[in-house]
């Protein structure tokens, strides 16, 4: 699991912020459960989290649906405002 990675789990938004500042992040790097860092804000209904990587980091390597049907399997509705 990367920096990356645990930020989004956590919700703490002002290190994936600061994350976001270098250059040499890839923001689609894959975990050992091969799970991106978004997907770890989503499972966890990190909305900041998310909205912040839908600012900067659109488009992903990963189709977009597929983050939205990871939402709805852990209900985290909230992810849709």
């Amino acid at each position: 699991m990367t920096a990356l990675h645990w930020a989004c789990s956590l919700n703490l938004t002002h290190i994936v912020k600061l994350l976001f500042s270098y250059n040499e992040l890839n923001p689609n790097v894959l975990d050992l459960k091969n799970q991106i860092p978004i997907e770890k804000a989503i499972f966890n209904g990190n909305v900041d989290v998310v909205a912040l990587f839908m600012r900067r980091c659109f488009p992903f390597d990963y189709k977009f649906r597929d983050f939205l049907l990871a939402a709805i399997k852990t209900s985290n509705y909230s992810i849709f405002k």
